[in-house]
């Protein structure tokens, strides 16, 4: 299905009654946690898989976020006029709402892979979609049955029995929502009820490592600065590309030539399940070169991750440098040379981009420049090839 997400609904109108004193001045999406707003960390984190607009629908002290986003270009505000549960909140929003959208609330955090989300949507035949997650310690939230198979929600309440809790973030489509009747009532009775008797909603496990955290309790807000540390502090695998994640065939740039190194699959599989960052950093001269285009980098690296999808892995990001110092196409400079290996040019992109910890990342390749790389950075190096087996070095390296 060709559709894509952009836009993030947030729910912000909630009083926070669960934390006394602290919400009588303060909305729970506007307490500071580490130096900003909670509500701008789950932001800044949706930009990294090109969410670029954001929808605040807000109720309780509402000039508050008007006060300090309504000056925010990619930031729009909308306000009740009578107090709506989280259901009326969005049917009130929906002349706002983009075809496809993220909805969430605004006291969440959640450091799991979004364009994993939506690409394995992309995959069904569905275009809504809920994240669950394993979680059988608390009945604060709304606990979900899925047909295993089909992967289709059947259920969610807090009276049921199941290890899976919706974490409140749901991929939707507007088409399909615009004519449940308006009601005050919460979201998922609202919504997600409706949907389900439709047999219209997916679901989508994310795995039990991610950082998630919602700051509706005192104990749960208090830890907050903890968790969004931990999710700033996470490891690292850099793997170069050819050589190591697939056969080396010298310019390799159509998908129907890439040969997998077998392993590659569960060794990526097995660092998404440990929520450890999974990146690609690779030479492509051939594009200075002039022998293809960025266009078909970034195409096999879209291939790359559907075949993955298919084996239940996600690779996090690519990067990639098409330095190449004769090219008669590109007039690359120095920060261009610096991104080439064995500079550190595209890790220090990458840390920019995700805010990690360096001294956290360990890096996988078969060629001298990724060894020098890694000396360069003062972290670990596995020298390797395709046909070595990733998952053992990976186990060894993130062992429980």
């Amino acid at each position: 299905m060709k559709y894509e997400f952009n836009q993030a609904v947030i729910l912000c109108g909630g009083e926070g009654s669960r934390l006394g004193n602290i919400t009588k001045k303060t909305p729970k999406p506007l307490i500071k946690k580490n130096g900003k707003p909670f509500l701008e960390h789950q932001i800044e984190y949706l930009k990294k898989f090109g969410f670029t607009k954001f929808l605040l629908l807000c109720g309780y002290k509402s000039n508050d976020f008007i006060k300090k986003y309504e000056k925010y270009k990619n930031i729009d505000i909308i306000t009740e006029n009578k107090k709506l549960d989280t259901g009326g909140a969005l049917m009130n929003a929906l002349n706002f709402l983009d075809d496809n959208f993220l909805f969430y609330n605004g006291d969440t955090f959640a450091d799991f892979n979004f364009k994993y989300f939506i690409d394995s949507l992309k995959k069904t035949n569905f275009k809504n979609s809920i994240a669950i997650k394993y979680h059988n310690l608390s009945n604060r939230y709304g606990k979900v049955k899925i047909n295993n198979k089909s992967k289709l929600v059947s259920k969610i309440s807090k009276n049921i029995s199941s290890n899976y809790i919706f974490t409140g973030f749901s991929l939707l489509n507007k088409e399909l929502i615009r004519n449940i009747k308006t009601e005050k009532k919460n979201f998922e009775d609202l919504i997600l009820e409706k949907l389900i008797k439709q047999k219209k909603l997916h679901s989508f496990k994310i795995n039990k490592k991610i950082n998630f955290i919602d700051i509706g309790i005192k104990s749960d807000l208090k830890k907050g600065s903890e968790v969004l540390m931990q999710s700033l502090n996470r490891k690292v695998v850099f793997f170069d590309r050819d050589g190591t994640i697939n056969k080396d065939i010298n310019y390799l740039y159509k998908y129907s030539d890439l040969i997998w190194n077998k392993s590659a699959y569960k060794a990526i599989h097995y660092l998404n399940s440990k929520n450890i960052l999974v990146f690609i950093i690779t030479n492509q001269s051939g594009v200075g070169r002039g022998f293809y285009s960025e266009k078909d980098v970034l195409k096999i690296h879209s291939q790359m991750n559907k075949c993955l999808l298919d084996n239940n892995a996600y690779i996090d990001d690519f990067f990639y440098a098409m330095y190449y110092k004769y090219s008669k196409k590109f007039n690359f400079n120095n920060s261009d040379f610096k991104k080439r290996k064995p500079n550190i040019g595209m890790v220090l992109e990458a840390r920019k981009k995700w805010k990690f910890d360096i001294k956290n990342s360990i890096i996988i390749g078969d060629n001298i420049v990724d060894e020098l790389l890694a000396k360069n950075l003062k972290i670990r190096f596995y020298k390797v090839n395709y046909k070595t087996n990733l998952l053992n070095i990976v186990k060894k390296e993130f062992k429980d």
